[in-house]
């Protein structure tokens, strides 16, 4: 009878205090978006109003959309970044080619705290996360932003998002909380179909299906056509200019005038490669410890070669073309030199550098500015035919002016 008692009594010990086994979390069913190719980035709040747990929620939702996806190098490629007071990148969209890496990668990105600088990391997704030199063409490029709060600037923020939506990409946004702003979110996502919020961080587990399948509903925005400047052939463009014979303000409004070109020139795939030639007068410093005898020194000072233009020709010549100075030999070599006085004394060394250069295949545009040049010493300066290798205009002011028609004349063939 005891042992009868016994046995009863570890029976029902057994049923009472054996640990139940948990409801297995609703899963996505995997591959849902049929292997579509995508881009797909996560750019996920970490700022200090995010408590670490809610902070690890947001990862466990970025895996649960994962897991939607067939990830591999030809079909769907993940990236990551997390933002406070900067953007923090942590996986690259060429970085995984499998799932389980890529899950294992998430697990690990840490919170950095701060504030919610959302347009700074916008446009780190946009100019990092999504470069173009990483990017497949032709795929559907797809945003997902998430954030539980008013980012510090909400005027830069939407003009971030646009750029963004303006070169092609597809962005979700997911308000977390009662703090974020609805305009603001609204002003992030594509479209209103592609606006989330939810009330906590323990609800994100409610809308990771509904997320995923917009993400797999996302269609191929308009591309941003490649600029025409280097669509066909590639080339290599030295920019010449005597900085120290020009002045600050002068070599400042050529700088800002190539700035404005830069749009033009089809550097994405590689096909143009730009450079900067221009003096340095630190070449010729002394320093104070150079030089303890005075008979030493006036020797050095009188030997001091200062550099003109055609140093500078020779420079070009000789160096920025070399393969460990980003030459190509398979590329167009060209060079265009600003000038906006005559030659002066050293003319005949400038030609002397130039007629080498041409020599050794490099094209030379000479872009005169003002009315103090020589027609002349321009024509003896540029390649030919003289007419399609030199642009002049009257005055700096005029630059931004000419800028489509240097565009054409320097990107002809190209």
């Amino acid at each position: 009878m005891n042992i009868l008692l016994s046995l009863l009594a570890v029976f029902i010990y057994s049923s009472h205090a054996a640990p139940k086994y948990k409801k297995p979390i609703e899963s996505i069913d995997d591959n849902v978006c049929g292997g579509i190719p995508a881009e797909l980035f996560f750019l996920v709040d970490a700022s200090s109003s995010i408590w670490p747990v809610y902070f690890m929620k947001q990862l466990q939702f970025v895996r649960d959309v994962i897991e939607t996806f067939e990830i591999s190098p030809n079909k769907t490629r993940v990236g990551l970044a997390t933002f406070s007071d900067r953007y923090h990148p942590h996986i690259a969209l060429d970085t995984f080619d499998t799932k389980e890496n890529l899950q294992t990668a998430v697990d690990q990105v840490r919170q950095e705290g701060g504030g919610t600088y959302t347009h700074l990391a916008i446009e780190g997704m946009r100019t990092r996360g999504f470069d173009k030199r990483v990017v497949r063409q032709g795929v559907v490029q797809i945003a997902v932003v998430m954030t539980d709060g008013q980012s510090i600037n909400m005027k830069e923020t939407a003009k971030e998002a646009q750029k963004l939506k303006d070169e092609g990409v597809v962005i979700l946004s997911v308000g977390i909380g009662d703090k974020v702003n609805q305009q603001e979110l609204r002003a992030i996502a594509s479209a209103e179909k592609y606006l989330f919020q939810v009330a906590s961080f323990d609800l994100l587990d409610t809308i990771k299906k509904t997320v995923s399948f917009k993400v797999c509903e996302a269609e191929l925005g308009p591309q941003m056509d490649q600029p025409a400047c280097g669509a066909t052939n590639p080339a290599d463009i030295m920019f010449v200019m005597d900085s120290a014979a020009l002045g600050s303000e002068k070599t400042a409004k050529i700088h800002n005038f190539l700035s404005d070109l830069t749009p033009d020139f089809n550097m994405d795939s590689g096909n143009i490669r730009v450079g900067v030639e221009s003096r340095n007068c630190a070449e010729n410093d002394i320093r104070l410890a150079d030089y303890s005898d005075k008979s030493e020194l006036a020797k050095a000072l009188r030997n001091i070669e200062f550099a003109n233009l055609g140093h500078m020709i020779k420079k070009m010549r000789t160096h920025s073309f070399q393969e460990e100075n980003g030459g190509r030999d398979t590329a167009r070599h060209m060079a265009v030199i600003f000038v906006d006085n005559k030659l002066g004394e050293n003319a005949k060394e400038i030609f002397l550098e130039a007629h080498k250069a041409h020599k050794d295949d490099i094209e030379l545009f000479v872009f005169a500015i003002g009315d103090s040049v020589i027609d002349e010493e321009l024509q003896m300066l540029c390649s030919h035919p003289v007419d399609t290798h030199i642009i002049r205009v009257n005055s700096y002011e005029e630059l931004p002016v000419f800028k489509e028609d240097f565009i054409n004349t320097l990107c002809n063939g190209l």
